[in-house]
């Protein structure tokens, strides 16, 4: 037996919805609506836990070192 050491990198993605005014059209105006907008509760939207439902997550595994070799 042998001990290796393994990176592990997740992404954690999630989709909230939040309602904007009908006049708030492009990403960039609906970006700047979000956080200029008392209204709107930023801490809901970046919290992931609000959204567990809409949540998708990619995990990658990778070996990156073998303590056997020096590393």
């Amino acid at each position: 037996m042998r001990t290796v050491k393994l990176k592990i990198t997740s992404t954690e993605t999630w989709y909230p919805e939040v309602e904007v005014p009908d006049h708030v059209k492009t990403d960039d105006e609906i970006l700047e609506f979000i956080s200029d907008n008392d209204s709107v509760c930023t801490d809901n939207i970046y919290d992931s836990c609000s959204w567990r439902n809409t949540c998708d997550y990619d995990t990658e595994t990778e070996v990156v070192g073998d303590r056997n070799d020096g590393c």
